[in-house]
């Protein structure tokens, strides 16, 4: 950010934006709020400030690891699950820890082969720790290590996947919906090589409230807001980052 042309109030009010949207954030969506002149610029910053929330000393995942992997790619014709050729395949590790999910590691992978998943796990997973997957083949090279190997028979168990391994089916579930609600479905292979390492992904199991008492909708008066959810949302956050001290003046 040294020397750069752009005052340094409108790199504080996009970090701001980043880490305060629950939903992920965009390039175009960042290029709206902040008032940015090109897309591009956008998403240098984007991918600046993606850079700078990882960890560069960041340790290894701990305890219990469970290990699977997921595709990335929507409905298309052709083979299914592990054999697609035109989809990304994503190998996903999750901490399993007694009160929900913990740390997460993700990677796009060419394969799901014996040598590639033995390796995400050598890459990602403390030795000694006990590594849960399901029973596919590429994973049998984990038990030849220092890890404890437990295998799920998923199909021969009768409960459905995200039962019997519930963290690392939730952090797939959550990595979907990502490039569908953030990017609207415009993610290539390329920007997954960069981008499941800085997705912040909120894995923390939904916390129950009480029910709320029931309120009937007041009678509409006046000019019906026709304004879309997401336009409604890029106003709101416009105007807090206007009523920012260091900003500019409140809107009245």
């Amino acid at each position: 950010m040294d020397g750069a042309r752009t005052p340094l109030a409108s790199w504080f009010a996009a970090a701001w934006y980043v880490v305060n949207q629950k939903q992920g954030v965009s390039a175009l969506g960042l290029q709206r709020v902040i008032g940015l002149g090109s897309y591009e610029t956008a998403r240098a910053w984007l991918h600046k400030l993606r850079r700078a929330m990882v960890r560069l000393d960041r340790g290894l995942l701990t305890g219990p690891v469970e290990v699977d992997e997921t595709i990335i790619g929507g409905t298309r014709p052709g083979k299914r699950d592990r054999g697609s050729a035109h989809k990304a395949l994503v190998a996903i590790a999750v901490e399993a820890r007694a009160g929900g999910p913990g740390r997460v590691r993700m990677q796009r992978i060419p394969n799901a082969s014996k040598n590639v998943l033995t390796d995400f796990v050598l890459d990602h997973v403390t030795g000694q720790s006990e590594v849960r997957t399901d029973a596919w083949g590429g994973y049998n090279g984990v038990g030849e290590h220092r890890f404890a190997h437990i295998i799920t028979n998923v199909s021969a168990s009768g409960d459905p996947a995200h039962v019997s391994m519930p963290e690392v089916h939730r952090a797939a579930s959550l990595l979907k919906r990502w490039p569908l609600g953030t990017h609207q479905g415009a993610v290539s292979h390329d920007q997954l090589d960069y981008l499941p390492g800085r997705v912040h992904i909120p894995l923390q199991p939904p916390r129950m409230t009480p029910p709320r008492t029931a309120v009937l909708p007041a009678a509409r008066t006046g000019r019906r807001d026709r304004t879309t959810p997401a336009q409604r949302s890029v106003r709101t956050e416009t105007r807090k980052l206007n009523d920012h001290p260091a900003l500019g003046e409140p809107s009245r």
